[in-house]
């Protein structure tokens, strides 16, 4: 078990020093800023909290009617509202 553990810890630093390495070398802005949304996202919490109650209101509902079934293609709702 011990054993396991520190295996698990060396591949973790080993992971960490390539991600760092390939980030730290990488010249991919698009890349470097979904890196920067992933982190900054992560730091500020579930961004559940940050919905209004109208908006939560809103997912439950299509939660709702996504279980009875009450739901559109992205053809029939095209036809209606586009």
């Amino acid at each position: 078990m011990i054993i396991d553990q520190q295996n698990d810890h060396d591949m973790d630093s080993i992971v960490r020093e390539e991600i760092v390495e390939w980030i730290s070398t990488t010249e991919d802005q698009n890349l470097l800023e979904a890196l920067k949304i992933l982190k900054d996202s992560s730091v500020q919490g579930d961004w559940l909290d940050t919905l209004s109650d109208t908006d939560k209101a809103s997912i439950e509902k299509g939660v709702y009617d996504s279980q009875r079934g009450d739901t559109l293609t992205s053809t029939e709702f095209w036809k209606r509202h586009g």
